[in-house]
């Protein structure tokens, strides 16, 4: 299961899964961003180089990542997110190895160690179901990291997207995801903790498009969860937001 989850993080999960969030901080109550991320077969790829910068390793100065195939198909799971991210394979040679103490609806003040850069997630619309052709405005994408941390599992999770409902399993997170952009640093955004998902909801084809171009994907069960978090390092609390993509 760990596999199938790392896959969907290098993502995702969140990676995914993802984002790509912009905006002011949720009303008190609201739902919390969700996205729940599917390993995905795509078609062929050509690798790419961009500048990316992020909240995390990436946020004093931007870095050289190398973008490759993507991998995994985040759907909104609801909550309040709406759009889909689409994660791509990411390699850079910053390697941030942070701790953090993070705190999202699943578990307070834990430490999360950030490791590898695994994905770049970007806001994507689906288009094989009538909706808008046209690709999504925001500029500010996920960077999205392997991560250690030690939180206790959790049974009889519910899990809604647009593929089907069920109660999910979670175990240890698998990764973080900070918000990001092309060279320049983002102001705000959402940064997702994404946990292993061991669950029997299995996705469809779906067509998706992104800054990037049109993908069609082959997606298979779900592999991660990923969910709105608020990060503290030693220097104090970054913010995160909870409002959806636009």
């Amino acid at each position: 299961m760990m596999r199938r989850a790392a896959r969907s993080l290098t993502l995702a999960a969140a990676a995914a899964l993802a984002a790509v969030v912009c905006g002011v901080a949720a009303p008190a109550g609201a739902p919390p961003t969700r996205f729940a991320c599917y390993p995905a077969q795509f078609g062929s790829w050509q690798d790419q180089t961009r500048t990316l910068s992020d909240k995390l390793s990436f946020a004093r100065a931007a870095a050289a990542v190398s973008i490759g195939a993507p991998q995994t198909v985040c759907a909104p799971a609801p909550g309040a997110s709406a759009g889909y991210l689409t994660c791509y394979a990411a390699k850079s040679r910053t390697v941030p190895q942070t701790a953090y103490a993070v705190t999202d609806e699943f578990a307070r003040s834990f430490s999360v160690t950030v490791q590898a850069l695994a994905a770049v997630c970007l806001p994507s619309t689906r288009v094989d179901q009538g909706g808008s052709a046209a690709a999504p405005t925001t500029k500010t994408v996920l960077s999205c990291y392997t991560a250690k941390a030690a939180v206790p599992a959790r049974s009889g999770v519910a899990v809604s997207d647009a593929f089907g409902s069920s109660k999910d399993s979670l175990t240890a997170p698998l990764g973080l995801c900070s918000p990001a952009g092309w060279k320049s640093p983002v102001a705000d955004g959402t940064f997702l903790t994404c946990y292993a998902d061991q669950t029997a909801t299995t996705g469809t084809v779906v067509v998706l498009q992104n800054e990037l171009g049109y993908l069609k994907a082959a997606l298979g069960p779900r592999g991660s969860l990923c969910t709105a978090a608020s990060i503290a390092s030693g220097s104090g609390l970054i913010q995160a937001y909870s409002r959806a993509p636009r």
